[in-house]
């Protein structure tokens, strides 16, 4: 966890949480450096004004209720001028500020309390969005599955000399059923679809049986249903 001004190590993306309960940012703070994000805490508006100038993060999680200013303000602050997304945490209640947020740019929302698991996730969709080049530290190494190569730094998928043509959507599925044992139907919405789910909804399953055929019929890269939760990948 970083001070305000000290810089990242190299080749790690830099994470500014804004949270004033002190037990709750070195919880979330000591989960993301052991996934190898260098994280800023800023406990108030006016120390995280000073540690987005000093650190220019990649990302920003910024809980909503401050003690010094509205955690709003901060979202309009931070997505003025430049391309760093915000991710606001509200809790269960905070329906009208949560939209507000949304509305002033913040690029998703996690409502108290949250998953660190799917905070993770959602942070790593959002680095891939913004460079598609670039993926979170831990992806960046090349995969070799079964007869697969995966490469999330370039976002490619080979089979042999073969490039495997996926859509940003399916790429990014994959990625998501690569760092889980298994993705719900809620989280493939939110993450990848950027939709809320519900029962009904066929976008899911029709993005998951897209990946299955452009995957096709590989020693390995089978997603299998698993009933009542999502989707897993049957690795070799």
């Amino acid at each position: 966890m970083n001070d305000v001004g000290v810089g990242p190590a190299e080749g790690r993306f830099r994470v500014l949480l804004v949270e004033d309960q002190a037990d709750l940012a070195t919880t979330v703070s000591t989960y993301l450096s052991r996934h190898e994000f260098d994280v800023t805490v800023a406990p108030d508006g006016q120390a995280a004004r000073a540690a987005f100038t000093a650190e220019r993060p990649d990302i920003v999680v910024l809980d909503l209720g401050l003690p010094d200013t509205d955690g709003t303000l901060l979202v309009s602050y931070f997505t003025r001028e430049t391309d760093v997304p915000v991710m606001i945490v509200t809790g269960r209640g905070d329906e009208v500020d949560r939209v507000v947020g949304l509305e002033l740019g913040a690029a998703d929302y996690v409502t108290k309390p949250f998953s660190l698991r799917e905070l993770l996730a959602r942070i790593r969709a959002h680095l891939r969005r913004r460079a598609p080049a670039a993926a979170a530290p831990a992806d960046r190494g090349t995969l070799t599955l079964g007869p697969y190569v995966v490469d999330p730094l370039h976002r490619e998928v080979r089979l042999g000399q073969e490039r495997i043509e996926l859509t940003a959507a399916a790429f990014d599925l994959l990625l998501l059923l690569l760092e889980h044992e298994t993705v719900s139907r809620d989280d493939i919405a939110s993450l990848i679809l950027r939709k809320a789910y519900f029962p009904g909804d066929r976008s899911v399953d029709q993005l998951v049986s897209r990946l299955r055929t452009s995957l096709g019929e590989g020693a390995w890269g089978q997603i299998e249903s698993v009933r009542g939760i999502g989707y897993r990948l049957l690795r070799p």
